[in-house]
């Protein structure tokens, strides 16, 4: 991670250590334009922060909820506090598979609190020590292009304890009426979930809204986060989430039903069924050809697709557990109301048709010494059946070298809609991909972490009509000094079709008391059938005021992008649970505002105000109806 090195407990405070951590986990899976569910992942770490995991009591659940932390480096923490008491973060170093900056991530999330005896917590103390928390969204986005109605709004209540958490959601994006006959009442997506862990045999058990994910993802991975190629080197890939609670506004890629898993002795059972309206316009002859993953619903053709298939989705995995590692058999069945019938085209004469699929798989993952070995083996019904495979080695011949090789096979009758596994194409079909990757420390305060992946697609894909081959390879470098100042670059290549992109981006940081300060400077090369060029510079300042709970940042940017393919992506702080990673392309420049009130412990109050501009001749060139565009994020979070 960029700033992984710098010690949590010296120069950053919790909280801003905490943010650096999210900062880097986004940049980290955002690199390949990854979907990823923030808003779910950044209320699951802050709640770990606030409820740190007691390391000395802690189980393969609650730690496989840290994303930074490979399969590997659990099952030694758990066997090595099997064996003794923890004191304090610097007992860790004595875990191999735990490098300094491993440790200093997990800091902000761990307790060393020693408990002799095991607690017994009865029902009315799990709700009286629970934590009630309603959060109250309400933003106004791209004012001067939205229209009359630039307005989203989202109101959350959850309660949050060891063992239980349940939660309702309720969102309105803008332009969506609020009601719309058999489609809409009042907000335009509601949710709620309900997860009972850690009791008895009882590992996991949810009612309502959830997701899933075992193994690699070539079954099933609707949890939708951490494939891509930089993830991997950071170990993210790996940990079997298996069911879990989606407590997020996302609209789409979850399960509503219900999903448990069962823990006997060394084996773990899962059984989940959801059935759920989705997106789709359907024809008069009860075919549908795409299923609309966008949550809008504004006109009136979004609103007539809205809910219109019901999907049906049952599965179940087993798990067997052992010294090493483990072994775990995944099978789902995905029934559709309607027939999926793709409009056929000359890239996906091989993507499903039909209105239910079967796949199967077996997972594994084994550790002997300083090397991994994991993958996982697929099969999917299709027009035939299709085979997918992952297969994966990491070694650490020393104990700051690691590294680390991905092999990845999806045949060209390979295409399940419930998969999510890492790879090139947006769809894992047809690929063959080796990646390769180090990550190495030196003695000179410097990471490096390196990957290069080689990929080759033998039929044609959306937007090239032949087999076709490309690479990406990309070096990052962290310096961190000692004296508050970091560090990073960044260097990047790619060849995809017959486009080819080359970026390099320098950032510095420095902390001075209350004051830290992050200077950015970035520019690419795109070529396809003509070369256009891009630079970037971002100033960024933020203030933590002593005697008030206030917290200021500011960002200027000014950016220029001849083309799309030069865009220029910057992570940007939100209000809390919210994400924002513009694409800048074109001429222009571009600020924000962040600003955060602690009221009292139980009122804390948000809001973000930013605005882009751009050139009047790019403006007009694109035809766009104002030359700059502004949005105001607000958030009331009431903890009680």
């Amino acid at each position: 991670m960029v700033d992984a090195q710098v010690a949590y407990n010296g120069d950053y405070t919790k909280e801003e250590w905490f943010a650096l951590i999210l900062n880097d986990i986004y940049l980290t899976v955002r690199e390949n334009d990854e979907t990823v569910d923030f808003e779910q992942l950044q209320e699951q770490l802050m709640y770990l922060k606030e409820n740190p995991i007691r390391i000395n009591n802690t189980t393969q659940a609650e730690l496989e909820q840290l994303p930074f932390l490979t399969a590997r480096q659990i099952d030694d923490i758990l066997a090595y506090t099997d064996k003794r008491q923890v004191y304090n973060a610097q007992e860790l170093f004595a875990i191999s598979s735990l490098h300094s900056y491993d440790i200093r991530d997990i800091e902000p999330f761990v307790s060393f609190e020693i408990i002799q005896k095991q607690e017994t917590i009865y029902w009315k103390e799990m709700l009286r020590q629970g934590k009630n928390e309603i959060d109250i969204r309400l933003d106004a986005r791209s004012i001067e292009r939205s229209g009359k109605d630039p307005y989203y709004g989202s109101l959350r209540y959850q309660f949050r304890s060891k063992k239980l958490q349940f939660g309702i959601v309720a969102e309105r994006d803008p332009r969506e009426p609020f009601y719309a006959q058999g489609k809409t009442y009042g907000a335009d997506f509601y949710g709620g979930y309900a997860q009972l862990s850690d009791v008895g045999h009882i590992k996991r058990l949810v009612v309502g809204d959830f997701r899933t994910r075992f193994g690699m993802g070539l079954v099933i991975n609707t949890s939708g986060g951490f494939q891509n190629k930089l993830s991997f080197l950071r170990g993210m890939s790996f940990i079997q989430d298996g069911i879990n609670r989606k407590s997020s506004s996302m609209e789409y890629n979850f399960e509503r039903g219900a999903g448990t898993t069962l823990t006997f002795g060394n084996v773990d059972i899962s059984l989940l069924y959801s059935a759920r309206k989705i997106d789709a316009a359907v024809g008069d002859n009860g075919t549908f050809t795409t299923i609309r993953t966008t949550g809008y619903h504004r006109d009136s053709a979004e609103i007539a697709a809205k809910r219109n298939v019901w999907q049906q989705i049952a599965g179940g995995n087993i798990t067997y557990h052992f010294r090493r590692g483990k072994i775990g058999l995944t099978a789902t069945e995905n029934i559709f109301q309607d027939t999926l019938r793709p409009t056929l085209n000359y890239y996906n004469a091989n993507f499903f048709r039909g209105k239910s699929q079967f796949s199967i798989g077996i997972n594994y993952y084994y550790h002997f010494n300083r090397m991994e070995i994991f993958g996982e083996v697929a099969t999917t019904q299709n027009s035939k059946w299709g085979v997918g495979n992952i297969t994966g080695l990491r070694f650490s011949p020393m104990s700051d070298l690691r590294l680390e090789a991905l092999y990845r096979y999806y045949s060209t009758h390979y295409f399940n809609l419930l998969a999510n596994a890492t790879g090139e194409d947006s769809h894992n079909n047809d690929e063959h991909g080796v990646l390769l990757g180090a990550e190495i420390d030196t003695e000179y305060d410097v990471r490096i972490k390196a990957y290069l992946d080689l990929w080759r697609f033998t039929l044609p894909k959306n937007g090239y009509k032949t087999a076709s081959d490309g690479f990406e390879a990309q070096i990052i470098a962290d310096y961190v000094g000692k004296k508050n100042t970091d560090m990073h670059l960044k260097f990047r290549a790619k060849k995809k079709f017959d486009k080819q992109q080359y970026g390099l981006q320098y950032t510095l940081d420095n902390t001075t008391g209350n004051w830290f300060f992050r200077s950015t400077l970035g520019g690419n090369i795109a070529k396809d059938t003509t070369i256009t060029l891009g630079a970037m510079l971002a100033q960024d300042i933020k203030y933590s005021f002593e005697k008030v709970p206030i917290v200021l940042q500011f960002r200027l940017e000014a950016f220029y992008a001849k083309d799309y393919d030069n865009r220029f992506y910057l992570y940007e702080n939100d209000v809390l649970y919210a994400f924002s990673v513009p694409a800048l392309y074109g001429t222009g420049a571009r600020y924000y505002l962040n600003f955060r009130y602690a009221i009292n412990k139980h009122f804390t109050l948000y809001l973000k105000a930013s605005q882009t501009f751009y050139s009047p001749n790019w403006t007009k060139d694109n035809k766009l109806p104002s030359s700059h565009s502004s949005d105001i994020h607000t958030m009331l979070r009431i903890s009680l």
